[in-house]
């Protein structure tokens, strides 16, 4: 077991175990520290928490789109989904329907969030096949 695994296996422990408020402050910690070391489990987990807010952290859909690109680029297609997702929506960040596009593409074009013949109403072809380019160089650098 590596020390992203161990520090993700701590921060699980302390967010079930959550009677004490120390212990929330404890988990995202151990959290965080396993997302920087890697670990997608817990980049996904803290995405989550910081999109929809737990009781230790406020809402904050900007640092949540922040986790989920880094688990989009370790190849989380879930991640990538909410990514392309967050971009069409506009959530924690301005509406970008090229980035939304990309990441639609690299995740495989099945987002339960978007629909992807309303998104392309909303771009040129121009635009479209910018997003796809840039989605091939995206697979091709990040291996994904």
């Amino acid at each position: 077991m590596g020390q992203g695994d161990a520090m993700y296996e701590l921060g699980k422990y302390y967010l079930t175990n959550n009677d004490d408020p120390e212990n929330n402050a404890e988990a995202i910690q151990w959290l965080t520290g396993a997302a920087q070391r890697g670990r997608i489990e817990a980049i996904f987990l803290l995405a989550e928490m910081y999109l929809y807010g737990t009781k230790d952290i406020a809402k904050d859909e900007n640092h949540a789109l922040h986790w989920y690109e880094k688990a989009t680029r370790l190849g989380s297609t879930e991640a990538q989904h909410q990514t392309a997702a967050m971009y069409a929506q506009g959530t924690g960040t301005k509406i970008d329907n090229k980035q939304a596009w990309m990441w639609l593409t690299i995740a495989g074009n099945n987002n339960p969030w978007i629909e992807k013949d309303a998104l392309r109403c909303l771009m040129s072809e121009q635009d479209i096949q910018d997003a796809e380019q840039t989605a091939a160089n995206c697979k091709r650098l990040l291996r994904i």
